[in-house]
């Protein structure tokens, strides 16, 4: 099941009707898959280790 119908599934049930401005990001649990390591961000430094 998608993580969209999970939550779906619980904002229209009863424990759901209880959850009010907030804002629930559904992504697949891709902040999860970097290590990271590799942010995207320039750290400057040589990729090469010298």
């Amino acid at each position: 099941m998608s993580d969209v119908a999970v939550l779906v599934l619980f904002l229209t049930s009863g424990a759901g009707a209880k959850i009010s401005g907030q804002a629930l990001p559904v992504d697949g649990h891709a902040e999860g898959l970097s290590s990271g390591a590799d942010t995207g961000a320039d750290t400057g430094s040589d990729p090469s280790g010298e």
